[in-house]
């Protein structure tokens, strides 16, 4: 076939199958008349016919257009004939077609009308659709007439039945063959439900039909297939007789309002008006399956009448073309022998149920696909002919039945039919609580005892027909009640028949359409049964492998109870559906119960009645018992879930049976309670939608606490057994996917229709092995983050739960949540006290919750509570204005009425479900420790392979090293922080007192904290417990006031309510928060875990035990003995060398963390303008002039400088914390005063005011000016920083600076040291020269003296000059001073040459200049090395003396 024949036949596909159809359903429904019903009887005609090709478009394919197109020409003829005819004799046929007239009415219903007034959309909508029609009808002939030649007519045919079958996959074939079937018959049930009535209860019965006769394997006999042939004929008649009845003149006959039309079903959608005949007006638009029924019978018709095509063009088919599995005398015989009987199901035709039913008969394994060689014009056999028992088709194919595989979509069908028995007991409750009715009471009690018996599926296989039966009854009665007929009986003298179940509904489709899909579990159930019952299960239940649900007395382990459908006799799952199905059925059985616990505090909290608060107890009973003994609740559990159950039943019962109309009247007779009582008890008459929600939870409870005790009851007991891991683990195979002969094999046999073929390596099994790699891979990795975290929790979460405790005790202030803070108070500091806190706060949370519930009961008298201040207060003290309303009590104890009970409790359930996480953590992991090989690892510590000396292995045993030891190692500095983070929370007398202990404790060593810290300890209990109490206070039903409230009358109000607040006074309008102790909480954890760090160092002292005693987390002594006796440094050093990314952090950490301090510092300076920030500025600037040599300064000098820092930034947060007494309380005064400078010298600003008006005229002052949060992050940072210093990290770093300052000044001294050579040098020289002056001078004296001359010593140097005494110099000048080599500082590096230029150029110094260079010599000194010495021999004058 070329490219362009395949267009063609493509185009002429889509105009015959979509676009024809699609125009005649327009031109037919757009209006009603002659014309459309003819476009209607084409509509119905054009999938009977053949799709145009070479052949078809000549014959009957052509014939069908022509006359399609021919009748649109004749109706636009007609029209223009029409109003020819009105405008040329317009005065005579005016009267004659005026609106409802006798002629109007035929021309109307013929298909013309006068468009004289009419709007321009109603002319398109009436005399459009014949154009269409036309239109299409001729281009769809000329189109098709022309591209389809004549002479490829055989060729097409060829191709068309030929190639298909060899192109398209049989699993294809068979999927969509399945799909359109089912939809068949799906439409088939819908047709008769959407608008019960005569004419549909055809489609009903015939569904009904079908499905029972699927339910017990029955054969229909080759008549079946004449049967379509009715259904076809039947619902096009069905069809056309609706849209007859839409015409005026038949609504005239039959309003839609008679008996007869409602009977029949013929629903009127549209109707006419007179004054406007040519709109559209519609009967009741909100009755909406009116409209959607001839949608629903279109769409049946369309399908069946496909069918009925496909089942003619399959016998078209030649057999021993299609069938290359049997030889033609086979099919000839097999042909011969489904024609000699009417009752065998010709296996070539099998209609879409037929081959749901067969194939799942035979081989639940797929859908078989049909031989080509049968005939699909056969009846739908359930089983093989008579000729063809059991036992000869399991000897026909017995070996490939056994080895097919089945496909994911027929394996979860066999499963899901085998449990359909669940499936049949759970529809019957819904059944019986979605309908309310003594038929359906039946359901509900036949359910009920069946589920209690041992063995309940049997019982339920064995009375599925019986219960199929029932339902189709009940289907029939409601199919009955659905029609619109009034005159059918609603009550029989006094006996109302809705009660029975005889009611009628607004739209019964929507009820019919439930209660067939509750009846399609019990025709699953009835197909089981006899299916087993075909199959010899039920006699040998060995056979049958899936019976977890039922309570036999097998002493099968749970590994088998996991192993569910595997091998049955027709077919076997695959490897990977046997895993995933193991994978979830392990799943659901390991957490199912945590779905029954929730839905039974589900129930309980739903509303409060004592059947509920009956059901709160259980829940209470079967937490206490798992918290208090594990062994206890394991034996228990079964008893306990039947009694669940038990209750659970006979509470349905009696809310169902007192919605009937006599029962509260016998409620009310028998026990002699009012109704109000009753209704405390839980027995109330509720209205349809809140009876079904009632019923709904304790129903859906019940099915799941069923499901339990049969399914997951055993296996969740092997499960959570404490020894289940101390043999070998039988669930270390459940994500095996694929056993090893299959992948060794490298193929994948396929059995399909009893034809095997192999086929190599495909994507799907390539996929299928880098999945099953990546989620074994997952799977270890899950394992190992799963054990961490399951460590991480064993260790962390008794701090959870005291947490969530504190939480909740702080939000809910009353006297049970005091309660609640002695436990925290008394159980948090002592370490082997946690399981008592848990146990004790699990019994008294329980006791809240049952206490809360029964205050909510109408039966409680909560007079008892009141109290009324003016009648019992006899003094004549004046009470506050809020002692004169009555005062409940209870609400000071924690009980108060209310409406929402589930939100009301949810703290407290909340409390409940943290103390169950531990207990189910803390099992866990003894089941863990179990396992063969594994040891419990150190207390608190979660990695336990982790040692000090693997922090510096890599970050990430670094992080886990940290992990481990935070605490350990830096507990006290964050309980410093703790603290100081609390006093900034605070900022009270509290803040005040916890400053007061913050400075005692920075002052003490390590040591001494550690002897203070108990009593330590119980300061901050008392004081926990004390806060919690002041902000409770006492009831106001003692009708006492507080001595401090007497003063809030005066004018002072203000100033005494914010005094109140910073002493945390107690208060009945306006208590202190106790949200501040959240805070306090956590101080007093940390303090507490420091406690336990006192306790393990004294234990491990590290200097007297060897190595294998020392604590794994290292020690905490202090390395200033080591520093100063320079020891060596006991950790890597890397500031050497960087080689991993621990190494960048610590340099980070070690090398710029005193930079970054300091910035924080000067930030937190900068922020805020008052002296205490001042004080910050200089201090920054301080330790900036030191810059890095305050590093390298002496340990204990640099420790004593940055402890002056911490000491200033503590005394900032304890003044801050005093100063809001008189920010907060004398604030008006001050700057009434005018002590503003004060205020904005000192930043005084009331952080946590009672009351926020202030008047201030002139003073600015800035809201949070005090700025605690940057001197808690100031103190935050330099304790960091001061725990740096004494890390001996920090040694490297110091030792690394003090190299580079050495290696900077080492050039500096090598040329010092050559300089003081030089200048010792020259100093020799000037001695020298110095004694020849001096000898000089002398023979002067003696010349003058030789002279007789009186020599007066001249003082100036042109005095010399002129004294005519320089003739005494002239031999002087022949002398020559030796001049030596020496190097000076000018002269460094200078070749002798240079040197010997300048000493030429500066000749040798006369006597003027010795003189001179003498009294130099004498007056300069250098220290060199600290000891001073004299410069001589400088030739270049004072200045460049003085530069040396």
């Amino acid at each position: 076939m070329t490219v362009r024949s395949k267009v063609a036949r493509l185009v002429c596909y889509l105009l015959f199958r979509l676009l024809l159809p699609l125009v005649l359903l327009a031109a037919a429904v757009v209006r009603f008349n002659a014309l459309s019903f003819l476009y209607a009887m084409f509509l119905l005609m054009c999938p009977l016919h053949k799709v145009p090709d070479a052949k078809s478009i000549r014959g009957s394919a052509g014939v069908y257009l022509c006359i399609v197109f021919v009748f649109g020409l004749l109706g636009i003829l007609a029209h223009v004939v029409f109003h020819i005819i009105l405008a040329a004799f317009k005065d005579s046929y005016e009267t004659m077609f005026s609106n409802c007239t006798t002629y109007e009415r035929i021309a109307r219903e013929i298909a013309v009308e006068k468009f004289e007034g009419v709007p321009f959309v109603h002319i398109v909508r009436l005399l459009f659709p014949d154009v269409a029609v036309f239109l299409t009808g001729l281009f769809a002939y000329i189109l098709c007439r022309l591209s389809l030649p004549k002479g490829t007519a055989a060729t097409s045919v060829e191709e068309t039945t030929i190639k298909p079958k060899k192109t398209r996959s049989k699993r294809v074939i068979q999927v969509f063959d399945f799909i359109g079937e089912l939809t068949t018959v799906l439409l088939l049930a819908v047709s008769g439900i959407i608008t019960p009535s005569v004419f549909s209860i055809f489609y009903f019965l015939s569904f009904l039909y079908i499905a029972t006769m699927w339910s017990f394997y029955g054969r229909l006999g080759a008549k079946f297939a004449y049967f379509r042939y009715v259904v076809l004929v039947y619902s096009a008649l069905h069809l056309l007789v609706l849209h007859l009845y839409q015409f005026e003149f038949i609504q005239r006959f039959l309003p839609p309002d008679y008996f007869l039309p409602r009977l029949l079903g013929l629903t009127g959608i549209v109707k006419t008006d007179c004054t406007t005949p040519w709109s559209v007006m519609f009967h009741d638009l909100s009755n909406w399956p009116h409209f959607v029924n001839p949608a629903i019978l279109l769409l049946l018709y369309w399908s069946m009448a496909f069918e009925m095509r496909a089942s003619k063009e399959q016998e078209k088919l030649k057999p021993d073309e299609l069938d290359d599995s049997m030889t033609s005398s086979e099919a000839r015989k097999k042909r011969q022998r489904m024609k000699s009987s009417e009752r065998q199901v010709p296996p070539p035709d099998k209609s879409q149920v037929e081959r749901l039913m067969d194939a799942e008969v035979r081989i639940y394994s797929s859908i078989e696909r049909l031989r080509e060689t049968e005939d699909r014009s056969g009846s739908p056999s359930m089983l093989p002919g008579d000729e063809e028992t059991d036992d000869e088709v399991d000897k026909k194919m017995p070996k490939k039945k056994k080895e097919v595989q089945r496909s994911l979509l027929i394996s979860m069908f066999v499963f899901i039919m085998k449990q359909s028995y669940v499936l049949t007991l759970i529809a019957m409750m819904a059944w019986s609580i979605t309908f309310h009715s003594w038929l359906t009471f039946v359901l509900l009690l036949s359910a009920c005892g069946i589920w209690m018996m041992p063995r309940s599926r049997r019982v339920c296989l064995l009375l599925s027909p019986f219960i199929l039966f029932y339902g189709e009854g009940l289907l029939i009665i409601q199919f009955v009640y659905g029609m619109d007929i009034p005159q059918l009986p609603v009550k029989i003298g006094s006996v109302d028949l809705s009660e029975i179940g005889l009611k009628k509904f607004t739209y019964p489709v929507l009820q019919l359409a439930v209660q067939v899909l509750f009846t399609s579990m019990f025709w699953m159930s009835c197909r089981q049964f006899i299916r087993e019952r075909r199959a010899w299960i039920l006699a040998d239940e060995e056979k049958y492998q899936l019976q977890p649900l039922s309570n036999t007395e097998s002493n099968t382990s749970w590994p088998v109870v996991f192993n569910f459908p595997v091998d049955a006799v027709d077919g076997y799952d695959s490897p990977t559906i046997k895993a995933v199905g193991r994978y979830i059925w392990y799943t659901l059985g390991k957490y199912w119960i945590v779905v029954c616990a929730g839905m039974l505090l589900l129930i309980a909290l739903q509303d409060v009645v004592v059947y509920r608060i009956i059901y709160m107890f259980f829940f209470l009973f079967f937490i206490l018992s798992f918290q208090l003994s594990y062994t206890f609740w394991r034996m228990m559990m079964f008893i306990f879930w039947w009694v669940v159950i038990i209750y659970s039943m006979i509470i349905l019962i009696i809310l169902y049976t007192y919605q009937f109309k006599d029962f509260p009247d016998y409620w009310k007779s028998t026990t002699g309670l009012p109704l109000k009582t009753l209704e405390d008890f839980g027995l109330q008459n509720f209205d349809t939608a809140g009876l079904f929600v009632r019923l709904l939870t304790p129903t859906s409870f019940l099915i799941i606490i069923i499901l339990q005790v049969h399914y997951f009851h055993k296996p969740f007991l092997q499960m959570s057994s404490l020894d289940r891991y101390s043999g070998n683990d039988p669930l270390a195979d459940l994500t095996e996917t694929f056993n090893a002969d299959e992948v060794r094999r490298g193929t994948i046999t396929y059995f399909v229709a009893g034809i095997r073929f192999k086929k190599k390596k495909s994507w799907r099994f390539m996929f299928a092995r880098r999945l099953k790699k990546v989620w074994l891979a997952m799977s270890d990795i899950w394992a190992d983050v799963s054990s961490c975290l399951w460590r991480l929790a064993e260790v962390h979460i008794f701090k959870v739960v005291a947490f969530i405790i504190m939480m909740v005790t702080v939000f809910d202030v009353s006297a049970i949540g005091a309660v609640y803070m002695i436990m925290i108070a008394v159980f948090l500091p002592f370490t082997g006290c946690g399981a008592l806190l848990t146990h004790f706060a699990q019994l008294w949370t329980a006791l809240v919750l049952m206490a809360k519930m029964i205050f909510q009961l109408k039966l409680v008298d909560t007079s008892y509570w009141l109290t009324n201040c003016t009648k019992t207060d006899n003094s004549s003290d004046q009470l506050p204005e809020y002692f004169d309303n009555t005062i409940d009590n209870a609400v000071w104890v924690g009980l108060e009425k209310t409406t929402s009970i589930a939100y009301y409790c949810r703290n407290y359930v909340g409390i409940l479900l943290v103390l169950v996480l531990e207990r189910v953590i803390i099992y866990h992991q003894v089941q863990f420790y179990n396992r063969l090989g594994e040891t419990k690892p150190m207390d608190r510590v979660i990695f336990s392979h982790i040692k000090r000396e693997d922090a510096d292995r890599g970050i990430k045993r670094c992080i886990k090293y940290l992990v481990n030891y935070v605490f350990f190692r830096f507990g006290l500095e964050v309980c410093y922080i703790m603290t100081a983070i609390t006093i900034c929370v605070r900022v009270d007398v509290f803040a005040v007192i916890y400053a007061i202990f913050l400075g005692i404790l920075l002052c003490l060593s390590r040591r001494a904290n550690a002897i203070f810290w108990p009593f330590y300890i119980i300061i901050l209990v008392i004081l926990l417990i004390i806060q919690y109490l002041s902000s409770l206070g006492l009831p106001m039903g003692l009708c006492a006031d507080y001595p401090w409230d007497a003063e809030l009358f005066d004018t002072g109000k203000e100033k005494f309510q914010n005094l109140q607040k910073w002493f945390h006074l107690p208060n009945f309008q306006e208590p202190p928060l106790a949200s501040k102790l959240i805070a306090d909480f956590f101080q007093l954890l940390f303090v507490t875990l420091q406690w336990r760090v006192f306790w393990i160092e004294p234990t491990h002292p590290p200097d007297e035990s060897s190595p294998s005693d020392k604590y794994d987390g290292g020690d905490n002594l202090d390395i200033g003995n080591e520093v100063e006796a320079k020891a060596k440094i006991p950790v890597k050093d890397f500031t050497k060398e960087i080689k991993s990314y621990l190494d960048v952090l610590k340099n980070f950490v070690f090398v710029y963390m005193f930079w970054v301090t300091l910035a924080i510092v000067f930030i937190a300076g900068t922020t805020r303008t008052n002296l205490f920030s001042m004080g910050y500025v200089i201090a920054v600037f301080f330790f900036m002039w030191y810059g890095q040599e305050f590093l390298i300064l002496p340990y204990r000098v640099m420790i004593r400088k940055w402890n002056f820092l911490i000491g200033y930034c503590f005394i900032v947060l304890i003044l801050k914390a005093c100063l809001q007494l008189p920010s907060c309380v004398y604030m008006q005064e001050m700057i009434n005063d005018s002590a503003c400078w004060l205020i904005q010298l000192l930043g005084l600003t009331c952080i946590n005011p009672a009351n926020p008006s202030l008047t201030v005229t002139n003073c600015i002052i800035e809201k949070d000016q005090m700025g605690l949060a940057w001197d808690v992050t100031c103190f935050t940072f330099l304790l960091l920083q001061r725990r740096i210093y004494m890390s001996h990290y920090f040694r490297h770093v110091v030792a690394d600076l003090e190299a580079q300052s050495r290696l900077a000044s080492r050039g500096a001294e090598c040329i010092n040291r050559i300089l003081i050579r030089n200048v010792r040098k020259r100093r020799e020289a000037e001695g020298r020269l110095l004694e020849k002056i001096k000898q000089r001078m002398k023979e002067l004296k003696e010349k003058q003296q030789s002279l007789k001359k009186d020599y007066i010593e001249p003082e100036e140097h042109y005095q010399a000059i002129r004294s005519g005494d320089y003739y005494l110099f002239d031999d002087s000048e022949e002398e020559d001073i030796e001049d030596g080599k020496d190097v000076d500082a000018i002269t460094f590096g200078q070749s002798d040459e240079e040197k010997e230029d300048k000493r030429d150029n500066l000749g040798d110094p006369g006597p003027i200049q010795c003189w001179w260079l003498y009294m130099a010599t004498h007056s300069m000194q250098v220290v060199v090395n600290g000891d001073p010495f004299n410069v001589g021999g400088c030739i270049w004058g004072p200045i460049q003396c003085k530069w040396l």
